[in-house]
């Protein structure tokens, strides 16, 4: 078994997440000849997020980022995932990027280590 089993999964599934990846970069436009669509979620009025401005507390709303006192306001629409296609690649293939993360921070402690002695 693998000192970093996350990376391990990675390492499998690289190519079958590489074209999915390639291909949700052309449905978004990155290519040639792409149909620039983009991927975005129904969200009802209360599923929308809200935002406190960091100066005043008030809540700021989501598309147009004003203060606002009524959470009514927000309307019901299509919105952003808020996911990255890297995120969303993860997601799919079950990769956790906090794992990821750790066993990085752990590779590079053991390179340390390694050229330490």
């Amino acid at each position: 078994m693998s000192d970093y089993p996350e990376h391990e999964k990675l390492r499998k599934i690289s190519d079958q997440s590489q074209i999915c990846g390639e291909f949700l970069e052309w449905l978004k436009g990155g290519y040639q000849g792409s149909p620039g669509l983009h991927l975005c979620q129904w969200k009802e009025a209360a599923d929308v997020p809200h935002w406190v401005h960091d100066e005043t507390g008030e809540e700021v709303s989501f598309s147009h980022r004003h203060a606002t006192a009524n959470p009514e306001w927000y309307p019901a629409g299509y919105y952003s995932p808020g996911r990255t296609t890297q995120e969303l690649l993860a997601q799919f293939f079950g990769i956790d990027q906090k794992k990821i993360d750790a066993e990085k921070e752990q590779m590079l402690a053991d390179i340390r280590a390694a050229n330490a002695a």
